[in-house]
C-alpha cells in the first residue's frame, strides 16, 4: 500500500490536486511535505542503510533486465539480499527486494524522499508494504522495500498482450479487498494521521499468497 499523505492536525486536507503527481504502484507516498521539519534528518531505527556500491551489486548494475517500474520518483528495479543480514547478493541469491532509485530530474526532491521514510518506518501491518531500508550514499537516494512477487492488481484486471496473468476467482478478488480494507483501516487510524490518497488497482501490489 503505497501513495500516502500526512493529515495535517488543523483537519484541512492538503493534498495537491495536480493529477501529474499521481504515481504508480512503486510511486512516490508524499507529495506534501510540508509537516516534515527542515532539519529532519533519517532517524536512527532498524532500516538497514545501504551504500550505493551494495544497491549496484543487488540490482546487477541497475540492469534494465531487472526493471520491474517506472514512476514519477524514478525507477524500480528487483534486487537481491541475503535473508538474515541484508548484505547484497547476487541474482537469485537471497531474497528479492524492490530497490527505488530516485532519477536525478525527479521533481521529487529529498524531503518527499525523507517523508517516505519518516512514515513507512513507524507503520508495521501484513497489508502494508515493508521498507527494509535506505541509502543516501554518492549522492544517490534508494528506498528498498519487500518484493511483492505478483507485482500490482492492476495487471490481473486489465491485461494486455505484454502481461499473461491469470484472471482472479471472485474469491481471490474478495480477500485482495478484505487485505486492502485492513491496511486502510490500520493506517488511517494510526497516531501520525496518515490517509491514502490513490486507492486504485496499480496501488495494491500482491503477494503469493493471494494464490
Amino acid at each position: 500500500m503505497v501513495n500516502m499523505l500526512l493529515f495535517p492536525s488543523g483537519g484541512e486536507n492538503s493534498a495537491h490536486s495536480d493529477p501529474n503527481l499521481s504515481s504508480n504502484n512503486n510511486g512516490d507516498m508524499f507529495s506534501d511535505t510540508a509537516e516534515v521539519p527542515i532539519d529532519f534528518r533519517v532517524p536512527n531505527s532498524s532500516l538497514k542503510v545501504f551504500k550505493f556500491s551494495d544497491l549496484k551489486k543487488a540490482t546487477s548494475n541497475f540492469s534494465h533486465h531487472f526493471v520491474l517500474g517506472q514512476g514519477a520518483f524514478g525507477t524500480v528495479f528487483l534486487g537481491w539480499i541475503d535473508k538474515k543480514t541484508f548484505v547484497a547478493s547476487r541474482n537469485g541469491v537471497g531474497i528479492p527486494v524492490a530497490v527505488k532509485r530516485r532519477r536525478s530530474s525527479s521533481i521529487h526532491g529529498h524531503s518527499e524522499w525523507l517523508s517516505e521514510i519518516r512514515f513507512l518506518r513507524c507503520l508495521a501491518h501484513s497489508n502494508i508494504i515493508s521498507l527494509l531500508g535506505y541509502c543516501d550514499d554518492e549522492l544517490q537516494y534508494f528506498l528498498v522495500y519487500e518484493y511483492m512477487q505478483n507485482r500490482s492488481l492492476d495487471r490481473f484486471l486489465y491485461r494486455s498482450a505484454h502481461v499473461r496473468a491469470q484472471p482472479l476467482s471472485w474469491k481471490t478478488r474478495l480477500i485482495i479487498l478484505i487485505g486492502v480494507a485492513r491496511g486502510l483501516t490500520y493506517v488511517h487510524s494510526s497516531k501520525d494521521e496518515i490517509i491514502h490518497r490513490n486507492v486504485e488497482s496499480s496501488s495494491i501490489l500482491l503477494d503469493q499468497v493471494c494464490f
